[in-house]
């Protein structure tokens, strides 16, 4: 069975949160896209530890279009 898996790319932690409470109705599975300047013109919103304090039902996965994932999965 395919899955679709949405996606989530914000601005910041409200915005994030107000994406999230839409998609955990929609899929099991939500991928959180990172982006930190080094390979895309563009920076959004990524914090680790504010994510991993929100309760929700969905799982994460991560989609890091970044130079260094170290300081961003550690």
């Amino acid at each position: 069975m395919s899955e679709l898996i949405p996606t989530i790319l914000a601005n910041s932690k409200k915005e994030f949160e107000e994406k999230l409470r839409i998609e955990e109705k929609l899929a099991s599975t939500i991928q959180i896209d990172i982006l930190d300047g080094t390979l895309f013109p563009v920076v959004n919103w990524h914090d680790a530890e504010a994510v991993a304090q929100i309760v929700t039902p969905a799982s994460f996965e991560l989609h890091l279009m970044v130079e260094n994932p170290l300081p961003i999965i550690a």
